[in-house]
């Protein structure tokens, strides 16, 4: 259980060389890519979603870069993450896009739990439920703005 735990604030990764990185081919850090057109949009429309975009892209890639290791970066990494989910969550009620945002919500917790039931599935599931899918909510929120 313990191990399951520790995936939430990094995860042990003692297999590999202290100077081990990931390659920009590898999906966690390629589907990070899924946010620039909420980026591109959310520029002018929605600037305080253009800074957590920026903020939670550059702290995610760092942290992917490293392997998930445990440490200050894994945590700072994984607060702001939680952060940029609850400020997604707190955008639903009103919104044009309420069934979307909630189903891509739906999606993000839904990879984030079952990395940590099945942690073998993170490498798999991660970047698709934890990259694309916010980066998707992304594009909407700020395309909601946009349109405003």
């Amino acid at each position: 259980m313990l191990e399951r735990v520790c995936c939430v604030f990094g995860r042990s990764n003692s297999e590999l060389s202290a100077d081990a990185r990931r390659g920009v081919k590898d999906p966690h850090m390629w589907t990070h890519a899924a946010f620039l057109p909420g980026l591109a949009l959310a520029w002018r429309a929605d600037p305080p979603l253009a800074v957590w975009i920026v903020m939670i892209t550059a702290l995610s890639l760092m942290y992917h870069r490293n392997h998930e290791r445990p440490g200050a970066l894994a945590a700072l990494e994984g607060l702001c993450a939680k952060a940029f989910f609850a400020y997604g969550a707190a955008r639903i009620p009103g919104s044009a896009f309420a069934p979307a945002y909630a189903a891509c919500l739906c999606l993000t917790a839904g990879t984030f739990c079952a990395a940590i039931r099945w942690p073998e599935a993170y490498d798999c599931i991660h970047p698709l439920g934890q990259h694309v899918v916010p980066g998707v909510w992304a594009a909407l929120a700020a395309y909601e703005q946009h349109t405003r």
